[in-house]
Protein backbone atom coordinates (compact mmCIF):
# COMPACT_ATOMS: atom_id res chain seq x y z
CA UNK A 1 0.00 0.00 0.00
CA UNK A 2 1.20 3.59 -0.59
CA UNK A 3 -0.32 6.98 0.55
CA UNK A 4 -1.83 9.15 -2.39
CA UNK A 5 -1.41 12.67 -3.31
CA UNK A 6 -3.28 14.73 -6.14
CA UNK A 7 -1.21 15.83 -8.96
CA UNK A 8 -1.22 19.42 -7.86
CA UNK A 9 1.78 20.36 -9.64
CA UNK A 10 5.06 21.38 -8.57
CA UNK A 11 6.30 24.84 -9.13
CA UNK A 12 7.11 27.93 -6.94
CA UNK A 13 3.42 29.56 -7.10
CA UNK A 14 1.59 26.21 -7.74
CA UNK A 15 0.97 25.48 -3.87
CA UNK A 16 1.31 29.27 -2.26
CA UNK A 17 -2.56 29.61 -1.94
CA UNK A 18 -1.80 26.23 -0.12
CA UNK A 19 0.73 28.26 2.72
CA UNK A 20 0.11 31.29 2.78
CA UNK A 21 -2.41 31.21 5.52
CA UNK A 22 -0.38 28.78 7.45
CA UNK A 23 2.38 31.11 7.09
CA UNK A 24 0.73 34.41 8.58
CA UNK A 25 -0.45 32.39 11.44
CA UNK A 26 2.87 31.83 12.58
CA UNK A 27 3.87 35.32 11.59
CA UNK A 28 1.06 36.13 13.96
CA UNK A 29 1.42 33.87 16.88
CA UNK A 30 5.50 34.47 17.15
CA UNK A 31 8.71 35.12 14.83
CA UNK A 32 8.66 33.91 11.73
CA UNK A 33 11.38 30.25 10.89
CA UNK A 34 14.39 31.30 9.62
CA UNK A 35 15.19 29.72 6.20
CA UNK A 36 17.87 29.52 4.10
CA UNK A 37 17.28 27.17 1.11
CA UNK A 38 18.89 26.40 -2.62
CA UNK A 39 16.79 25.06 -5.33
CA UNK A 40 18.68 23.37 -8.69
CA UNK A 41 18.27 26.09 -11.01
CA UNK A 42 18.28 23.33 -13.99
CA UNK A 43 16.54 21.09 -12.55
CA UNK A 44 12.70 20.61 -13.85
CA UNK A 45 10.37 19.29 -11.28
CA UNK A 46 7.57 18.19 -13.39
CA UNK A 47 8.56 15.05 -14.02
CA UNK A 48 8.79 14.53 -10.36
CA UNK A 49 5.47 12.40 -8.97
CA UNK A 50 6.21 9.35 -6.84
CA UNK A 51 9.05 10.32 -4.11
CA UNK A 52 10.45 8.50 -1.44
CA UNK A 53 11.17 10.07 2.69
CA UNK A 54 14.18 8.50 4.38
CA UNK A 55 14.03 8.31 7.64
CA UNK A 56 15.49 11.37 9.03
CA UNK A 57 19.24 11.73 10.91
CA UNK A 58 19.24 13.29 14.37
CA UNK A 59 22.38 15.77 15.65
CA UNK A 60 20.25 17.09 18.79
CA UNK A 61 20.09 15.61 22.43
CA UNK A 62 16.91 14.81 21.95
CA UNK A 63 16.93 10.81 20.85
CA UNK A 64 13.23 10.70 19.89
CA UNK A 65 13.29 14.29 17.86
CA UNK A 66 14.04 12.62 14.34
CA UNK A 67 10.94 9.91 14.86
CA UNK A 68 8.70 13.37 15.20
CA UNK A 69 9.98 15.53 12.82
CA UNK A 70 9.74 12.58 10.32
CA UNK A 71 5.56 11.85 11.35
CA UNK A 72 5.50 15.65 11.07
CA UNK A 73 7.31 16.17 7.74
CA UNK A 74 5.27 13.61 6.27
CA UNK A 75 1.36 14.81 7.34
CA UNK A 76 2.88 18.42 6.23
CA UNK A 77 4.02 16.89 2.86
CA UNK A 78 0.57 14.78 2.32
CA UNK A 79 -1.36 17.69 3.43
CA UNK A 80 0.57 19.74 0.33
CA UNK A 81 -1.21 16.98 -1.76
CA UNK A 82 1.54 17.58 -4.94
CA UNK A 83 2.92 13.98 -4.80
CA UNK A 84 2.41 10.34 -4.39
CA UNK A 85 4.70 8.90 -1.39
CA UNK A 86 6.02 5.39 -0.84
CA UNK A 87 5.16 3.78 1.97
CA UNK A 88 7.63 3.82 4.99
CA UNK A 89 7.93 0.45 5.54
CA UNK A 90 8.81 -0.09 1.62
CA UNK A 91 11.85 2.53 1.93
CA UNK A 92 13.20 0.98 5.83
CA UNK A 93 13.27 -2.86 3.51
CA UNK A 94 15.14 -1.09 0.52
CA UNK A 95 17.50 0.89 2.74
CA UNK A 96 17.83 -2.52 4.88
CA UNK A 97 18.98 -4.82 1.48
CA UNK A 98 21.35 -1.36 0.01
CA UNK A 99 23.14 -1.60 4.12
CA UNK A 100 21.95 1.87 4.30
CA UNK A 101 21.53 3.62 7.77
CA UNK A 102 19.47 7.24 8.59
CA UNK A 103 23.19 8.28 9.81
CA UNK A 104 24.76 7.60 6.68
CA UNK A 105 24.57 9.88 3.42
CA UNK A 106 23.51 7.88 0.31
CA UNK A 107 26.09 7.77 -2.63
CA UNK A 108 24.39 9.30 -6.27
CA UNK A 109 25.08 5.65 -7.13
CA UNK A 110 22.94 5.02 -4.29
CA UNK A 111 20.39 7.15 -4.80
CA UNK A 112 20.03 5.46 -8.14
CA UNK A 113 19.75 2.33 -6.60
CA UNK A 114 16.86 3.53 -4.60
CA UNK A 115 15.09 5.12 -7.05
CA UNK A 116 15.23 2.06 -8.86
CA UNK A 117 14.12 -0.42 -6.20
CA UNK A 118 11.41 1.90 -4.73
CA UNK A 119 10.27 3.20 -8.21
CA UNK A 120 10.13 6.48 -7.57
CA UNK A 121 11.53 9.79 -9.21
CA UNK A 122 13.00 11.45 -6.43
CA UNK A 123 14.20 11.09 -2.76
CA UNK A 124 13.79 13.48 0.47
CA UNK A 125 15.98 13.21 3.43
CA UNK A 126 16.23 14.98 6.46
CA UNK A 127 18.38 15.87 9.67
CA UNK A 128 17.13 17.30 12.71
CA UNK A 129 19.98 19.31 13.90
CA UNK A 130 18.77 20.91 17.27
CA UNK A 131 14.98 20.21 18.91
CA UNK A 132 14.17 20.94 22.40
CA UNK A 133 14.29 23.77 25.48
CA UNK A 134 17.24 25.65 25.33
CA UNK A 135 17.27 27.84 29.69
CA UNK A 136 18.62 31.41 29.55
CA UNK A 137 19.00 33.41 32.22
CA UNK A 138 15.73 35.10 31.95
CA UNK A 139 13.35 32.77 29.64
CA UNK A 140 13.03 29.21 28.34
CA UNK A 141 12.71 28.44 24.93
CA UNK A 142 11.74 26.22 22.46
CA UNK A 143 13.87 25.78 19.29
CA UNK A 144 14.09 23.41 16.16
CA UNK A 145 16.72 23.68 13.60
CA UNK A 146 16.21 21.21 10.88
CA UNK A 147 17.58 20.55 7.19
CA UNK A 148 15.55 18.95 4.67
CA UNK A 149 16.92 17.58 0.77
CA UNK A 150 15.22 16.49 -2.02
CA UNK A 151 17.41 14.21 -4.98
CA UNK A 152 15.91 12.77 -8.18
CA UNK A 153 16.95 9.69 -8.80
CA UNK A 154 17.89 9.39 -12.25
CA UNK A 155 21.69 10.72 -11.52
CA UNK A 156 21.54 11.19 -8.08
CA UNK A 157 21.61 14.49 -8.61
CA UNK A 158 20.51 17.12 -4.98
CA UNK A 159 18.06 19.51 -6.85
CA UNK A 160 16.71 21.22 -3.29
CA UNK A 161 18.23 21.95 -0.02
CA UNK A 162 16.94 23.90 3.07
CA UNK A 163 17.62 24.88 6.70
CA UNK A 164 14.87 25.94 8.67
CA UNK A 165 15.16 26.97 12.08
CA UNK A 166 12.28 28.22 14.50
CA UNK A 167 11.96 28.95 18.01
CA UNK A 168 9.30 29.99 20.94
CA UNK A 169 10.64 33.28 21.33
CA UNK A 170 7.84 36.45 20.33
CA UNK A 171 7.33 39.98 20.36
CA UNK A 172 3.54 39.63 21.02
CA UNK A 173 4.34 37.05 23.75
CA UNK A 174 6.66 39.29 25.49
CA UNK A 175 4.22 42.42 24.88
CA UNK A 176 1.22 40.61 25.52
CA UNK A 177 1.93 38.03 27.77
CA UNK A 178 0.81 34.94 25.16
CA UNK A 179 1.46 31.82 26.08
CA UNK A 180 4.69 30.31 24.57
CA UNK A 181 4.35 27.68 21.34
CA UNK A 182 4.70 23.64 21.98
CA UNK A 183 7.87 22.45 20.24
CA UNK A 184 5.17 20.52 17.96
CA UNK A 185 3.89 23.64 16.98
CA UNK A 186 7.22 25.56 15.85
CA UNK A 187 8.25 22.11 14.63
CA UNK A 188 5.34 22.70 12.03
CA UNK A 189 6.04 26.03 11.18
CA UNK A 190 9.95 25.28 10.39
CA UNK A 191 8.57 22.52 8.22
CA UNK A 192 6.19 24.54 6.19
CA UNK A 193 8.57 27.26 5.98
CA UNK A 194 11.15 24.88 4.24
CA UNK A 195 8.33 23.33 2.04
CA UNK A 196 7.08 26.85 1.14
CA UNK A 197 10.67 27.13 -0.54
CA UNK A 198 10.10 24.09 -3.13
CA UNK A 199 6.66 24.25 -3.80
Amino acid sequence: MMDRLGRGGWGRGGRRGFWLPVLFAAALAGCAPAVESYLHPDVDLGHVRRVAVLPFANLSTDEVADERLYSLFLTRLLGAQVVEIVETGAVREALTALRLTPDSAPTPEQIVALGAALRVDAVFAGTVEEYGIQRGNRESLSQVTASFTLTETQRGLLVWRVQAHASSASFWRRLFGTSERSLHEISAAAIDSALETLF
